[in-house]
């Protein structure tokens, strides 16, 4: 007896693929508690033929394939799949349809270095506490769904039904734009308020005061990133000794612009570490709990060293995006030196997993290219 279903497409081009999910009950085991398989198949749509079972280990309880099936659930929805069909189960995201939308992000470039006491100095310019999260603006009673997330790509996507929940909370609509890390919401900006739309005429300085005051209201909601414009030399040090992954200086006059300028800007970026987004080639072949990483140089695909999945992780898939922090790359190998893994990165596709990201150590041959 077939117990919950989910069947998921993507269409987005080139994809036209789907997978299917299921909790089975297995005849001859009732009576035991751990009576149930959670079979998956994927594969083009309409002749999905491979798969096998999420629980690895023998029959499962209904608890136990439920978190199963919610946890694969969710990865394929944050891939870009679309559920079609569901039947029965809990639901971890709101759900949403993934169509494009116009609110695409403000990005940053990194600093010269040369120019960091300059920004320090300067009370033109803020500094907030760059995380380790997932680029998502969050948006509350602007369009059919009440409460739905855009990733760094413009498309819309579900939430975790936790965040939903706090953002209900708030009166009237917001969009907000920050970070998500688990199920916690960092907002860094604001968008639109009620009828109001922050847009590039709106100052920095004044969207802040705006988030601010949201905040106060509504501190359950969301997080209120680390901002300062008076103690900016201070902050960076705090952010380095608590092993922060940097801050990114933000012009206060600055309106919101979407994209990232091809130099400078009104937001720049200081890490203390580098990161990148990088393709999985394949698991380790001597059967560690690690992966063989990749990057396009523009030519073809090259090998760029190996990560160590630490066991709060999952083991990525073949071909999937997942960030790295590293402390530099070498230049003649292109491998990324001390990587760290991050997690995955399903707002990223190859296009990103470039060789152009990388920073390369100080003192090697053509070092003078800097990190994404």
């Amino acid at each position: 007896m077939t117990v919950r279903t989910t069947h998921l497409t993507n269409t987005i081009p080139p994809h036209n693929k789907e997978y299917n999910i299921s909790i089975v009950e297995v005849a001859g085991a009732r009576g035991s508690s751990e009576r149930l398989d959670v079979p998956f198949t994927f594969g083009p749509i309409g002749s999905a033929s491979q798969g096998g079972k999420l629980n690895k280990k023998g029959l499962v309880d209904l608890v136990e394939a439920n978190k199963l099936f919610d946890k694969k659930r969710m990865e394929q929805l944050r891939k870009g799949y679309v559920e079609v069909r569901t039947n029965g189960g809990p639901q971890v995201l709101s759900e949403v349809a993934r169509e494009r939308t116009e609110w695409l992000p403000q990005l940053c470039n990194d600093i010269d270095p040369r120019d960091l006491e300059k920004l320090l100095a300067s009370r033109l310019w803020a500094l907030e506490q760059k995380y380790d999260g997932k680029r998502i603006q969050i948006v509350k009673g602007y369009g059919d769904e009440e409460v739905f997330g855009i990733n760094r790509k413009g498309i819309k996507i579900g939430l975790p039904q936790e965040v939903v929940d706090r953002i209900r909370a708030i009166d009237g609509r917001v969009h907000l734009d920050g970070e998500l890390i688990g199920s916690a919401y960092i907002a860094w900006d604001i968008l639109r308020r009620q009828g109001r739309e922050y847009t590039e005429t709106t100052s920095l300085a004044d969207r802040r005061t705006a988030l601010t005051t949201l905040w106060r209201s509504y501190n359950d909601a969301f997080t209120l990133a680390r901002h300062t414009v008076d103690n900016k030399a201070q902050m960076l040090e705090e952010l380095r000794a608590e092993n922060a992954e940097g801050g990114v200086f933000k012009l206060l006059t600055g309106g919101y612009k979407p994209g990232r300028p091809n130099s400078g800007g009104d937001w720049l970026r200081h890490k203390f570490w580098a990161s990148a987004s990088l393709r999985v080639l394949a698991p380790d072949p001597k059967g560690k709990r690690s992966v063989l990483l990749a990057l396009y140089d523009g030519e073809a695909w090259k090998y760029a060293g190996k990560v160590t999945v630490s066991p709060n992780f999952d083991l990525p898939d073949k071909d999937a995006v997942v960030e790295c922090r590293y402390l530099y790359a070498r230049k003649a190998s292109g491998s990324l030196y001390q990587p760290i893994y991050l997690g995955p990165r399903d707002d990223v596709g190859w296009s990103g997993c470039v060789t152009s990201q990388l920073k390369f150590k100080q003192g090697d041959e053509d070092d003078d290219e800097t990190s994404e």
